[in-house]
């Protein structure tokens, strides 16, 4: 089931055309693509690493620390994101649970949502309308809402409990917010490891023997 989208006008199929336009014709007069991508890249990284506060990365760790359970979110473009993020969550912490569309599993994980539970949302425009009432529903049952947004506008940021911006719209070209993306969960992970040292040592080599004892490679 596909999910169902919150729009504006400025999302309109002949807006998104133009602007495709727009940015191809750029792109044809660069004679260094590498180096005029590289350039955006490293500008994009600066702007999205300088609009994240040591205040708010502190608060997402310290929820993420004393979660009893992870629940991540995210839906179309945001999809791998949210399941890299849970993956290296079970491998630092544990107890990080994906969210998948349109499976019957998704009650049974809002009954078991908590005020120990830390829901990890992410919403990018166009914004999808399962994100949000799935989010809202787990709010109302109590849980942590850490939202990781494009920008403050987003639906998702007046409910969450702490919010993160990581890139800027850029509906052309989805893999363009990636680098930034990415780039914030990497800091979020790292933040944690340090933070919750002792804990997250002692989950990576219990974690490594399990991998071992199954694992398919020789």
């Amino acid at each position: 089931m596909q999910a169902q989208m919150i729009t504006d006008e400025s999302e309109s199929s002949n807006d998104l055309l133009g602007r495709f336009e727009m940015k191809t014709n750029t792109l044809k007069h660069e004679q260094d693509l590498i180096e005029y991508e590289k350039y955006n890249a490293l500008f994009d990284l600066k702007e999205t690493f300088e609009t994240v506060s040591q205040q708010t990365l502190h608060r997402f760790v310290s929820a993420i620390t004393s979660a009893e359970e992870i629940v991540v979110i995210g839906l179309r473009t945001s999809f791998s994101a949210a399941h890299w993020l849970t993956y290296s969550l079970n491998a630092l912490k544990g107890n990080a649970t994906l969210y998948r569309s349109g499976i019957d599993e998704n009650i049974h994980l809002l009954n078991r949502t908590s005020e120990k539970t830390v829901l990890i949302a992410f919403s990018f425009s166009r914004y999808t309308k399962e994100t949000l009432t799935f989010t809202r529903a787990a709010k109302s049952r109590g849980a942590t809402v850490l939202a990781i947004i494009d920008e403050h506008r987003a639906p998702i940021h007046e409910i969450a409990d702490c919010s993160m911006i990581a890139g800027k719209q850029d509906s052309i070209v989805p893999s363009k917010r990636m680098i930034s993306l990415f780039a914030i969960i990497h800091l979020l992970l790292s933040a944690l490891s340090v933070n919750d040292y002792e804990s997250v040592a002692k989950h990576l080599n219990d974690y490594e023997k399990a991998n071992l004892s199954v694992s398919p490679f020789i």
